[in-house]
C-alpha cells in the first residue's frame, strides 16, 4: 500500500474525500511502477529474488503520514 500526501492545493470537499478514501491519488508514479520499485528493493531482505512472487496487490492511497506498507508471508 502506497500512502500519498494530499495535495495542499486541494478544497476542504476533496480533502475530506481524500480522507475517506473516497478519491484516490490518479498520479504518477503509475501503480505498476510502484509495485516494482518496492519489489526490487526488497530483493535480499524478504526474499532472495522478486521473481519468488507469485501473487500480489499495489494500492495507491491518500493520507496523513506518506509512506509504504509492505505485507509478506511464506508460502
Amino acid at each position: 500500500m502506497a500512502v500519498f500526501p494530499i495535495p495542499a492545493s486541494r478544497s476542504k470537499k476533496k480533502t475530506g474525500q481524500a480522507q475517506a478514501g473516497l478519491v484516490r491519488p490518479a498520479v504518477k508514479p503509475d501503480f505498476d511502477n510502484v509495485a516494482k520499485l518496492y519489489c526490487d528493493a526488497l530483493n535480499g531482505i524478504l526474499w532472495e529474488d522478486d521473481k519468488q512472487i507469485v501473487d500480489g496487490r499495489c494500492i495507491k492511497v491518500y493520507g496523513q503520514q506518506p509512506g509504504v506498507l509492505v505485507i509478506g508471508w511464506p508460502l
